[in-house]
C-alpha cells in the first residue's frame, strides 16, 4: 500500500507485507518518524490480510477510483501471488469498491500497531 501527497501534510509512505510476515515501512514525509522501518508480524494477522486480498476480485478492479479534486492523496494498492501477475489500483477517499477498502484498512492497522524497527542509515546534515 502506498499513500501519496496532497497539497498539505498528508503522510506519504509505502507499506509492504509479504506472505512470510515480513513487513517494510517507507516513511518519507509528515509522520512522527521518517525513514525506512521493519517489522516481522504475527501469523494470524498475514493469514488476515491475505485472506481479504484473496477475497478480492482483482481482475474486475478498474486500475483508477479518483475523485477528480486535486488535492486528495491517493492509496495505491498492490497485489501479488506471484512476480508475473501483479494488480494494482489506485484510489482517492473511499472511492473504491468495499473489497478494496477493507484492505486499506487492515494495512493501516498493521502501519499504526507493528513494533517497527528503524532500519534507515543515518542521515548526515
Amino acid at each position: 500500500m502506498e499513500q501519496t501527497a496532497c497539497f498539505g501534510k498528508c503522510p506519504i509512505y509505502t507499506l509492504t507485507i509479504d506472505g512470510s510476515g515480513a513487513a517494510m515501512l517507507d516513511v518519507r514525509r509528515f509522520m512522527d518518524s521518517l525513514g525506512v522501518f521493519e517489522a516481522t508480524l504475527d501469523t494470524d494477522i498475514v493469514c488476515d490480510v491475505l485472506s481479504t486480498a484473496k477475497k478480492g476480485e482483482w481482475e474486475t478492479y478498474d486500475k483508477e477510483y479518483l475523485t477528480g479534486y486535486s488535492d486528495m492523496p491517493s492509496t495505491i494498492l498492490r497485489y501479488s501471488m506471484n512476480q508475473k501477475d501483479t494488480f494494482t489500483v489506485r484510489f482517492e477517499g473511499e472511492e473504491a469498491p468495499v473489497e478494496l477498502m477493507q484492505i486499506t484498512e487492515r494495512l493501516k492497522g498493521i502501519k499504526e500497531n507493528a513494533k517497527w524497527i528503524n532500519t534507515s542509515d543515518p542521515i548526515l546534515d
